[in-house]
């Protein structure tokens, strides 16, 4: 199931919920109950190339395994 992230509209709340692809209803504030939630973009980091791999800058790392 994907995280997503939530903004309630009524008290200002961010928070996560975990929601299923088929899950349609509306999301719930757990500060003040209300369903008037909107969806924020997610955030991510990425680790490419950090000197964590000794994988070459832009190149896939499974021609290297």
């Amino acid at each position: 199931m994907p995280l997503y992230d939530y903004v309630c509209r009524s008290c200002k709340k961010k928070f996560e919920e975990l929601r299923r692809f088929s899950d349609t209803g509306p999301v719930t504030c757990p500060k003040c109950g209300s369903t008037e939630c909107e969806k924020k973009p997610a955030t991510f980091i990425t680790t490419d190339n950090l000197g964590l791999s000794k994988t070459p800058k832009g190149k896939s790392p499974w021609l290297y395994t």
